[in-house]
């Protein structure tokens, strides 16, 4: 029979010895580092698709409405600036939360992916802007 405290064997696993007190060890984390700048990520791109359909339904009442052409491109600009600065944005954070070691990445790709849909409509939106611009004007 093997002796438990033979120097070779040592004490037994999971039991404390005399001579070396434990320590204690801080607990983990519930999330883990990076989560929360893809979520913030996702919020911003979400707040961009909620703007888009307010200032679609706001644009839509200016037109039906006969409003000056002007007041309608004045809209239409913000509109532009607002969800590019929200895309551009959330596409900054996803990207910095994608480059962080450790953490969930879902919120992040679907934030740059949303960011970048988005970003493609507006550009799609500037140029048949342009093209109405050049064949009608």
């Amino acid at each position: 029979m093997t002796d438990p405290n033979h120097p070779l064997y040592g004490p037994p696993t999971g039991e404390p010895t005399a001579s070396a007190p434990q320590q204690a060890t801080a607990p983990a984390s519930a999330a883990p580092a990076g989560g929360g700048m893809g979520r913030t990520a996702l919020v911003v791109v979400i707040v961009a698709f909620a703007v888009e359909i307010v200032f679609s339904v706001v644009q839509a009442a200016l037109v039906s409405g006969r409003a000056e052409f002007s007041l309608i491109n004045v809209v239409s600009i913000l509109r532009l600036a607002l969800l590019f600065l929200l895309a551009l944005t959330g596409a900054v954070l996803a990207i910095a939360a994608l480059t962080r070691r450790g953490g969930p990445r879902t919120a992040a790709l679907l934030a740059l992916g949303a960011a970048g849909a988005i970003v493609i409509g507006l550009l799609s939106s500037l140029v048949n802007s342009f093209a109405f611009m050049v064949l009608l004007g």
